[in-house]
Order: structure tokens, then C-alpha cells, then sequence
């Protein structure tokens, strides 16, 4: 129960800042989460962010 409560969260995360930064490619930590897990999905996403945030506007 928990890693589906996990998934759900990163879930949430995903879509509530990606959408606040306009991140491209937000089904990638999505689909990653599915096909391997939370360990994967939640990193990928913070690595998409942070070169979001290098980038400048």
C-alpha cells in the first residue's frame, strides 16, 4: 500500500511542478514510476527540474 501511495504522490508532484516551471516531457517520471518504481521515477523528475531551473526563462 504504501509504494502505491508513493506513486500517487509523485504522481501529483509531477503534474502540480511541472506545470508551475512549464516543463516539457512531464509523462517521462510517469512512465518511468510504472514500468520501474518511485526509485526511479522521483529522481528522473528532480533531474528534469534542476535543468529546468538552469535554463533561463
Amino acid at each position: 500500500m504504501d509504494v502505491i501511495v508513493s506513486a500517487v504522490v509523485l504522481g501529483v508532484f509531477v503534474a502540480v511542478d511541472g506545470r508551475r516551471m512549464s516543463m516539457k516531457h512531464l509523462w517521462l517520471p510517469s512512465a518511468a514510476t510504472l514500468v520501474v518504481g518511485v526509485s526511479l521515477g522521483l529522481p528522473l523528475f528532480l533531474y528534469m527540474r534542476e535543468g529546468r531551473l538552469e535554463r533561463p526563462v
